[in-house]
């Protein structure tokens, strides 16, 4: 006899206004949905669109935004060594490549708070894949120009200071900016990436491709690119900005 109220009480506690009601779901399901739509402004702004200018940044945040991609690129590109070591060949690829572009966006960053110089070319860049491996593979190349002739006489003797700074010519400059226009359009290396994350289809509708295409050497191939990018990110290679971001920005 005494657990009958009990029980009431807990048949009250049930099936309460508020106690899995319809309208406590609708209540709930809007309040989420509502959290999402705001998630998705807030990521929307995020997006380079056709119309999205560049705007003067606050004092330090080009530095400090190119620290984080410097980081981010990192973590990638450990990550991208851990599937390598265990044989996940196509994952390893796709995120060397990923961490390549986030090493090229640090290097973008920096170089225009050195130089001053932050305007929607260098902005609308930072959002197209195509754009940044086709400028990260520019900008590789540079760098290999830039490096000392080892087998000059000057280098040999040990005497780098009569060696000199050997600046690329105009036409081997314009020939990589010429190369670097032509991936922006279309690269390779991102269509390898798309290929190491999924399964291409064909009009027909049969697959063309899957991700255990790639191989060990794509996988070797993609890491030994990014660790060239990384070191120039790294090291904060802006020693001669004018020279290492000669080429200009392609549009698309």
């Amino acid at each position: 006899m005494e657990e009958a109220p009990a029980q009431a009480a807990g048949d009250a506690r049930r099936t309460g206004p508020r106690a899995g009601s319809r309208r406590d779901v609708r209540v709930c399901l809007s309040l989420r949905r509502r959290k999402l739509e705001q998630r998705t402004q807030v990521r929307s702004t995020c997006m380079a669109r056709k119309d999205t200018k560049a705007s003067i940044p606050p004092e330090g945040a080009l530095r400090a935004s190119a620290a984080k991609a410097l980081r981010n690129g990192s973590g990638l590109l450990e990550d991208a060594r851990l599937l390598f070591e265990a044989k996940r060949y196509a994952r390893a690829t796709a995120l060397a490549i990923l961490s390549e572009e986030e090493f090229l966006k640090a290097f973008l960053l920096d170089n225009a708070a050195l130089q001053g110089n932050w305007d929607n070319a260098r902005y609308a860049a930072l959002f197209k894949h195509g754009i940044k491996l086709g400028l990260a593979e520019g900008l590789q190349e540079t760098m290999r120009l830039l490096e000392p002739d080892r087998n000059s006489a000057a280098w040999l003797r040990g005497r780098v200071a009569d060696y000199g700074l050997r600046l690329p010519s105009e036409e081997q400059m314009g020939s990589i900016a010429d190369r670097v226009r032509n991936l922006a359009v279309k690269n390779q290396r991102n269509f390898t990436k798309q290929n190491a994350m999924y399964v291409g289809i064909g009009p027909d509708g049969v697959a063309t491709s899957v991700p255990e295409d790639l191989s060990e050497i794509d996988a070797l191939a993609a890491l030994l690119s990014a660790e060239k990018m990384a070191e120039a990110a790294g090291r904060q290679t802006m020693a001669y900005p004018a020279v290492t971001l000669g080429l200009p920005i392609p549009r698309r």
